[in-house]
């Protein structure tokens, strides 16, 4: 995947229309369907942008394609959506169980007197 291709992806994940993406690195849309479309490079200053305005994206895999330890590339914000979700999820589940725990040993000490 070349460095047009990262840039491509990241604004695919998004969620945003192009006119949108474009606005929030500050070019126009039309600049944004040359580089999409005619296969125009992307310049490194809209490269910076991107990593100013999207800090999730790794910097070093938009530039180079590689992340040093070969981790992820992005998450979409539905799959951030997805893993909080989980998180939460695990969270209410351990809540539930040390209020129910905590249930179990105020009805054992009721027992005792």
């Amino acid at each position: 995947m070349n460095r047009n291709e990262r840039f491509l992806e990241v604004a695919k994940k998004t969620n945003m229309t192009d006119a949108e993406f474009a606005s929030k690195i500050r070019t126009t849309r039309q600049q944004f369907s040359n580089w999409k479309n005619n296969g125009v490079d992307v310049p490194a200053k809209y490269l910076v942008r991107v990593i100013e305005e999207f800090p999730e994206v790794n910097a070093r895999w938009l530039i180079t394609g590689t992340h040093g330890e070969e981790t992820e590339k992005i998450k979409s914000f539905e799959e951030y959506k997805a893993d909080f979700e989980q998180s939460f999820k695990e969270i209410i589940a351990l809540k539930d169980r040390i209020i129910e725990d905590k249930e179990l040993i105020i009805s054992m000490l009721r027992d005792k007197k």
